[in-house]
């Protein structure tokens, strides 16, 4: 069970127990909370999205030796998701090509230019990429604005 960093509440479901339901329907797993017993506010889930933004980058930004997270869906209906890390890219009309290795296997991705991926970050950056998450959530209204005295402040 993944910890929830930003601002949470418990789930009104599950009463934060993170079960709900009979137990042969998914273990009884909560399907609110995902079985966490909690949700990101407003606030909390705008500063997670922030946070990850900064990990984020457009797919024509992709550089030899970067480690992005590669997501999809097989022939078969059958979703994976894994780290690859970029060995060459390039285009191929209005597709961006990235030939890439991951733990198990040589890959070749088409993507859009524009299309956002996800890099791997060292401990080091998510601990800060975390902190800046934060920081950016004590600015927020609860319903996940930026507070107007925080934007005066930042732009004074």
């Amino acid at each position: 069970m993944k910890t929830l960093i930003y601002e949470n509440a418990a789930c009104f479901r599950c009463s934060g127990t993170g079960y709900y339901g009979p137990v042969c329907v998914a273990g009884g797993k909560c399907f609110h909370c995902g079985g966490q017993g909690a949700k990101l506010t407003k606030r909390g889930a705008a500063a997670q999205e922030y946070a990850r933004s900064l990990s984020t980058v457009r797919a024509d930004e992709l550089k030899v030796g970067d480690t992005y997270r590669e997501i999809g869906v097989t022939n078969g209906a059958d979703v994976y998701s894994y780290w690859a890390k970029v060995e060459r890219v390039y285009r191929d009309g209005d597709k961006l090509v990235v030939e890439s290795t991951s733990r198990y296997q040589q890959l070749i991705s088409q993507m859009q230019p524009d299309a956002p991926v996800r890099l791997a970050r060292s401990a080091a950056e998510v601990f800060e990429t975390r902190a800046l998450g934060l920081m950016f959530q004590s600015l927020l209204t609860k319903s996940g604005q930026v507070a107007k005295s925080s934007l005066d402040l930042v732009l004074s």
